[in-house]
């Protein structure tokens, strides 16, 4: 399997919908509103290992994620909206990496496929 660090790593695709400031404390952890989409994989003090997935039409609500990396298992067309209101569409092919400062956002896969990635949440 190849190593995070050959694959082609986006820097910022995300960054559009970044919050202000790392996102606040009160803001809705994803495990927590969107049990059915995410699972913890792993989880320590220095990172969370998260596996998502999300149907074609589905929407996850407004949650905040830390610094994290993302790796697409599956190609995607997903939109973001931030807690702002402001949206945002990416897609990308299976085998993307990329990088997001801590966020605010729901998630809506407008693709025909299911969104399948894994998610690396940054702790320090």
């Amino acid at each position: 399997m190849k190593s995070l660090v050959t694959l082609a790593v986006v820097a910022g695709l995300a960054l559009p919908l970044r919050a202000a400031a790392p996102a606040a404390p009160s803001a809705a952890d994803p495990v927590a509103v969107a049990a059915d989409h995410y699972h913890i994989l792993l989880e320590n003090d220095r990172v969370r290992m998260l596996d998502f997935k999300l149907g074609p039409g589905e929407r996850v609500p407004l949650h905040a994620h830390p610094d994290y990396v993302m790796y697409a298992l599956t190609p995607f067309k997903v939109r973001f909206t931030s807690a702002d209101g402001r949206s945002k569409d990416f897609e990308g092919p299976a085998g993307l990496a990329i990088y997001s400062d801590a966020l605010v956002h729901s998630d809506e896969n407008l693709g025909d496929s299911e969104f399948h990635v894994l998610i690396f949440e940054l702790k320090r």
